[in-house]
């Protein structure tokens, strides 16, 4: 989406929204190690961006865009004016100062997004076998909490008569405040 905003408040917002882009990806579990602000050379703004970067993620691949970040001027509306002859400048309600606004654009793809936490998420280790002393490797999604589907797992792994029910009450009450899954039959591993 974007944001439109006067001329010299565009600093202020672009900063604004990179920062908010920023605590975002913390909170959801991204290891700062992964993550850089990439700024666009000269060459490679837009004609429409004054400013633009990139937030990215390191990935097996290298270094790919999570967001991006671009400040837009009044390009967007200053073009539809002059070709329309539509006035388009807003008012602002408090002071009644007119102006055509200048837009901030962050962007966020989903599919990216998506694709990052996985790769954020996957990890290999070792693991004991059913053979005393062995180890083997072995892949598992580590999700973070805040994205993790499942906060809560009940695996009583038995049909045990005397167990079961009191596995059914533990996911009961965790039911009522978690996402949860409750399961008597697989294994853990």
């Amino acid at each position: 989406f974007e944001y439109f905003i006067r001329e010299q408040e565009w600093e202020h917002y672009f900063n604004y929204w990179l920062s908010e882009q920023q605590a975002w990806v913390a909170e959801m579990g991204f290891a700062a190690q992964n993550l850089r602000v990439r700024e666009h050379s000269k060459e490679e703004l837009s004609h429409y961006s004054k400013r633009t970067c990139d937030l990215e993620y390191h990935t097996p691949f290298g270094w790919k865009e999570m967001f991006g970040l671009a400040y837009r001027t009044d390009f967007d509306l200053g073009n539809h004016m002059k070709h329309s002859g539509e006035n388009l400048m807003y008012t602002d309600p408090e002071s009644g100062e007119k102006f055509v606004p200048h837009v901030i654009e962050p962007t966020f793809g989903m599919t990216r997004l998506t694709l990052m936490a996985l790769l954020a998420a996957y990890q290999e280790e070792e693991a004991p076998t059913a053979e005393s002393g062995k180890t083997e490797m072995r892949v598992v999604l580590k999700l973070h909490p805040r994205i993790a589907p499942y906060k809560v797992a009940v695996l009583p792994l038995s049909k045990n008569e005397r167990l079961v029910p009191k596995a059914r009450d533990v996911h009961a009450l965790l039911a009522s405040r978690w996402m949860t899954d409750y399961d008597e039959t697989q294994s853990i591993g």
